[in-house]
């Protein structure tokens, strides 16, 4: 049985991710008992979660970042 979950390749994340300028060192992710969110900071320093209302495009954009190193804060 098949599904009809899309299916986000890296280079397309990567263009979600970093199409925008930000790098990888932009990035981190807040874990609590209950969530984790993916923030970024902008020039400034100013830390903004980054909103993506596709929950499968969400999950590879975290595993992307997890796979690339990004930096996980615990709550």
């Amino acid at each position: 049985m098949s599904t009809n979950k899309p299916v986000f390749t890296d280079d397309f994340v990567d263009g979600v991710l970093f199409g925008n300028g930000l790098t990888l060192a932009d990035y981190f992710v807040r874990k609590s008992p209950v969530s984790e969110a993916v923030c970024y900071l902008d020039r400034n320093g100013q830390q903004f979660y980054l909103s993506i209302g596709n929950d499968e495009l969400f999950k590879a954009a975290l595993a992307r970042l997890i796979t690339l190193g990004v930096r996980i804060v615990v709550l």
